[in-house]
């Protein structure tokens, strides 16, 4: 699980860096757009061990 949040936050800062070094508007935007990307999926993750953790709760 932890591997699948390394994975989105890992490109997400790799985007956010080729857009800081490409330096252009087009670049600042790509780099958002696919950063927005990858944090949905970091939400994604983070609810699905959310998820993982209430149901061992539970038990």
């Amino acid at each position: 699980m932890l591997h699948e949040l390394c994975q989105p936050l890992t490109a997400l800062h790799c985007r956010l860096e080729i857009g800081e070094l490409q330096g252009t508007p087009a670049a600042y935007q790509e780099a958002v757009r696919e950063g927005l990307r990858e944090c949905g999926r970091l939400l994604r993750g983070v609810s699905a061990m959310r998820e993982l953790v209430r149901s061992a709760l539970e038990r």
